[in-house]
């Protein structure tokens, strides 16, 4: 083979490689068509309430903190450029943060007033309640998700989920961010943990790939098996006995915990679920192909909540005064672009 054979050959592995990787990291399904069937609402699906298109955008949207229905935040940008977005109850509007970052995957706030996001390239920053603040850590590793019982316990994961991912997870107990040492684990091949939930400093749950679940005692990290097998992309609960893992890749999977037992909802109908929130028995789900739904946390029933968008939704949060938030993008455009992404919300029942 000729140098110049070579030198192409060498490019065209390149560029694939970069293609997959942003698809695995963001956490979209691996097949870029979806069966008509998974994508369209089935017999059980029904209108609660009206989602409404708030922005659409150049941008991925990747999380959302709702304080409030005056008071959301919003994080996404593009694969080289984090964005942060801010919704004062008329308008959303571009923050600055003083940084040149990769792009942004999750927030989290404080009852302080103090928030923390986190993105690719190991990226962490800060929110003191005037202005953000980037932090350092030991990590160049993407960092998928963060969560803390307050701003002086802070956990954040992640993990390159390609060849070059190592398994992430670092705690801040007030001192800086260190990297907290990983048990042996039972499962293969798990290089990413992609999101972090607590309901106390003592009980922590953390999800990644191939059905990983790890939880944090107080005293030690021990892996869980919650019966699923694919990737786990999001957790959320409202109580130690209330807890709600969602994911799946071509399909949907998800595992409720009761203080009991894990449970398996019928979510197979439903493509890869992103992302999660609870209030009640409800547990809002979102996910690929404009996907919303609700589970119901006793009965296991999951229902399709119509949804006008077309994205791959990766993140839904409600504010106390009960309107729900829901983001996502094009994720798979790949590196290029162009990029797009949605802003959706609308306001729960009472019976939500």
């Amino acid at each position: 083979m000729n140098s110049q054979a070579r030198d192409l050959l060498h490019t065209v592995r390149a560029n694939a490689t970069i293609t997959v990787r942003l698809l695995l990291l963001l956490s979209v399904p691996l097949m870029l068509l979806i069966d008509k069937c998974s994508s369209e609402p089935d017999s059980q699906s029904k209108n609660q309430g009206e989602w409404q298109t708030m922005q659409t955008g150049g941008n991925w949207w990747m999380s959302v903190l709702a304080l409030a229905n005056d008071d959301r935040w919003i994080v996404g940008g593009t694969p080289d450029r984090g964005e942060i977005l801010h919704y004062n109850g008329s308008e959303f509007e571009a923050v600055s943060f003083g940084a040149d970052v990769e792009l942004l995957n999750w927030i989290h706030g404080f009852q302080s007033g103090e928030s923390i996001a986190v993105g690719n390239g190991g990226v962490v920053l800060w929110w003191d309640g005037q202005t953000w603040t980037q932090v350092r850590v030991p990590t160049e590793q993407d960092l998928w998700g963060v969560w803390g019982v307050n701003p002086y316990d802070v956990w954040a994961v992640g993990g390159n989920a390609d060849e070059s991912g190592v398994l992430t997870v670092l705690r801040d107990t007030g001192s800086g961010f260190e990297t907290v040492a990983m048990p042996v684990l039972e499962r293969p091949d798990v290089k990413a943990l992609f999101k972090v939930w607590g309901s106390g400093a003592d009980d922590v749950y953390m999800v990644g790939q191939n059905g990983a679940v790890l939880h944090w005692n107080g005293e030690i990290l021990e892996e869980l098996h919650v019966g699923v097998s694919e990737d786990l992309i999001a957790v959320w609960g409202t109580g130690p006995n209330r807890v709600a893992i969602v994911g799946g890749r071509r399909n949907g999977a998800a595992a409720l915990w009761n203080g009991e037992e894990w449970r398996s909802p019928e979510v197979g109908n439903f493509p890869g679920l992103n992302g999660v929130w609870l209030r009640g028995d409800s547990v809002h789900v979102v996910g690929n192909s404009g996907t919303a739904g609700i589970i119901d946390f006793t009965t296991l029933a999951a229902t399709r909540v119509r949804i006008d968008t077309p994205v791959n939704l990766h993140a839904i949060h409600g504010s106390p005064d009960g309107t729900l938030t829901a983001v996502g993008g094009n994720f798979f455009i790949g590196k290029k672009g162009p990029f797009t992404g949605d802003i959706l919300t609308r306001p729960m029942e009472n019976s939500e």
